[in-house]
């Protein structure tokens, strides 16, 4: 519901008088949707804006079967556990390196989430594989386990099994290692 904006100067000061914040007219040239297999799921802003994607490149890059394949660009991969174990490869091809330990910790967050801790179906092989990946790449395994699982642990004694645990949590705080 809300978007943190941090703008740093590179010398003198501002204050909060100086910046302003309005909605505008949506001026881009590229859309890139993740995990959503319709186009009406993707937001109120195309409920508001129906047009909105007219004359622009949509890529749509998902993991669901169901996918309606919307995009000029559709790469749906049925059989990855999750949106993250495809961008894995997606980020690897663009340039080496760019995965720090913080876009580790995100990827393996969402590779963890979607096989509910590698408990899923879903898990295979290559989710393991990327997930020790991530781990070797820096990513905060443990941090993820208790941001994830931690509170469905607890919950798990007061709650009917029956109930789905696919509950949403944010990604993890993270230290940093130095």
């Amino acid at each position: 519901d809300n978007i943190e904006v941090v703008v740093s100067p590179f010398s003198g000061n501002f204050t909060a008088q100086d910046a302003t914040f309005d909605y505008g007219a949506y001026k881009f040239d590229l859309v890139i949707v993740l995990g959503v297999s319709q186009i009406a799921k993707i937001d109120s802003i195309l409920e508001q804006n129906p047009t909105i994607f007219d004359g622009i490149h949509l890529i749509n890059i998902d993991a669901h079967r169901s996918n309606e394949q919307y995009g000029s660009v559709n790469y749906i991969e049925p059989q990855a556990s999750s949106v993250c174990e495809m961008l894995v490869g997606i980020i690897e091809s663009v340039a080496q390196g760019m995965i720090d330990y913080h876009v580790a910790t995100a990827l393996l967050t969402g590779i963890m989430s979607n096989t509910e801790g590698f408990t899923a179906p879903n898990t295979s092989a290559k989710s393991l594989t990327i997930a020790a990946q991530m781990m070797s790449g820096g990513a905060k395994q443990q941090e993820i386990v208790q941001a994830l699982f931690s509170h469905n642990q607890s919950q798990a004694t007061h709650s009917n099994p029956s109930t789905p645990s696919g509950e949403f949590r944010p990604a993890p705080k993270l230290t940093d290692p130095k």
